[in-house]
C-alpha cells in the first residue's frame, strides 16, 4: 500500500497519513477506513498530518475522496496539516 497511517505520538493526539509513490483513490478509502477504526480508541478530537512529500500521481477523483474523509469519522477532526503538496 502506498499510503501509510500511524499515530503521530503516544498520546494519540494526531494521525499521520504518509503517501509514498503512486496511489489510488481505492487505497485512500482503505486508509480512511483504517483511520476510522483507530479513532474509535479515543474520545476527543484528533488532528491530521497529511505528508505528500513522496507522493506520486493519483488515479481517481481526489475531491470526492476528500469529502468522504470528514464524514467517515465519528469523532470530530481538529486541524488538518498538509506538507509537500504542489499546485
Amino acid at each position: 500500500m502506498s499510503i501509510g497511517l500511524n499515530w503521530g505520538n503516544p498520546e494519540k493526539t494526531y494521525l499521520v497519513y504518509t503517501f509514498d509513490g503512486p496511489w489510488s483513490v481505492k487505497e485512500l478509502y482503505a486508509a480512511f477506513d483504517e483511520a476510522a477504526a483507530m479513532l474509535e480508541s479515543v474520545t476527543y478530537s484528533v488532528d491530521l498530518l497529511v505528508d505528500l512529500r513522496l507522493s506520486g500521481k493519483v488515479s481517481g477523483n481526489i475531491a470526492t475522496a476528500a469529502g468522504r474523509m470528514q464524514s467517515n469519522y465519528r469523532n470530530p477532526i481538529g486541524m488538518t496539516y498538509v506538507v509537500g503538496a504542489t499546485g
